[in-house]
């Protein structure tokens, strides 16, 4: 039986995966689909294996369609890259690029040099028009819709690999009865107990149930107080809330970095040539409701949680990271800010541009 007239051919996520080649990759991949989890996972795949980390800053490009022209695009892949990896220019929001816009694309997408990859995000797509077809002629349609109810399981146990958790019981099942089935969540939850739980220590249902409490929109200032005390299980916790959206994850960075600006101004001010009871009504005043914490951090590591925060905000400007892990990240080095190096800890962020 032949395909339907308007057909292309689709590669789902999992087949995606078992089969790609990055030593022989498309000239193109459209990432469709309304599983935004296996999406983000998609491009990582790429990006990671396609792009060297020494010349990231060079060989990688992101621009939002809705704020770059079809030039602009074709432009950045006529750039041939720069030492070793290939040249990746990836376009997110591609369903608001304009008629126009996907013919000047389709037309030049089989010119593509042999050294570069572009990367279209979509969300649900019919593929019926010239766009497509010249898509589906020179590359790969990558189709990430949602898994079907009985694969979520399978999900779970593979990010418990990656986190290398040991478990005792049915913990898929205690995850999925607490969090439910979307991919995003069950990845974040078992990022954060990663980061809980003690080292040998076995994952069980009762230790999933225990931290797994969904929370409350009204979480940032409970947050705040759990960095500022260095309450690692509630930091955690709190960055687990389901309903968290990228506003509150953005309310949550600049609060924090005027939390510690302060601290630092007290520290600072606590530092000069001033007498003993000066000092300490300069720390009381500047530091305010933040008093407690003047004595977690000092000067040094505040200057490194600035560079944190500097990262977190661009990982959370520039990729799909999802608000729970950029958080739970974030909490977990300010609590340990002894184990923070002052460096990028997402091994995925773009230009700084």
């Amino acid at each position: 039986m032949s395909p339907p007239k308007n057909s292309r051919p689709r590669t789902y996520y999992e087949n995606f995966v078992k089969q790609f080649n990055s030593k022989k990759p498309a000239r193109v991949y459209a990432v469709t689909g309304d599983e935004e989890f296996l999406k983000w996972k998609a491009t990582d795949l790429l990006l990671d294996k396609l792009v060297d980390p020494s010349t990231r800053d060079f060989n990688y490009d992101c621009y939002a369609a809705n704020e770059a022209t079809a030039g602009d695009i074709i432009s950045a892949c006529n750039n041939m890259p720069f030492g070793p990896g290939h040249k990746v220019v990836r376009v997110t929001n591609c369903n608001r690029m304009s008629t126009s816009y996907r013919n000047q694309l389709a037309a030049y997408l089989p010119k593509i040099p042999e050294q570069t990859t572009l990367i279209m995000h979509f969300g649900l797509v019919k593929m019926v028009s010239k766009f497509f077809s010249a898509v589906a002629k020179n590359g790969v349609f990558i189709d990430c819709r949602a898994p079907w109810p009985s694969k979520i399981g399978e999900y779970v146990n593979l990010f418990l690999r990656e986190r290398k958790i040991q478990t005792a019981g049915d913990i898929p099942r205690a995850l999925v009865s607490v969090i439910g089935t979307d991919l995003y969540s069950l990845y974040n939850e078992v990022h954060k107990l990663s980061l809980i739980l003690k080292q040998d220590e076995q994952l069980t249902p009762n230790r999933v149930k225990e931290f797994c409490a969904a929370g409350n929109m009204e979480f940032v200032d409970e947050y705040l107080d759990a960095l500022g005390k260095k309450k690692i299980d509630k930091v955690m916790r709190l960055a687990n809330i389901r309903t968290l959206q990228a506003e509150e994850l953005m309310e949550a960075i600049l609060r924090a970095d005027w939390m510690f600006k302060t601290l630092y101004d007290g520290l600072t001010s606590a530092n000069s040539s001033m007498d003993g009871f000066f000092r300490k009504r300069v720390i009381f005043f500047k530091v305010n409701d933040y008093i407690g914490y003047t004595s977690n951090f000092g000067r040094e590591d505040i200057e490194k949680i600035f560079n944190l925060l500097f990262y977190v905000e661009w990982e959370a400007k520039l990729n799909p990271t999802p608000p729970q892990q950029l958080l739970q990240v974030m909490g977990y080095y300010i609590c340990n800010i002894d184990k923070y190096d002052g460096r990028n800890p997402f091994p995925g962020i773009g230009k700084l541009n």
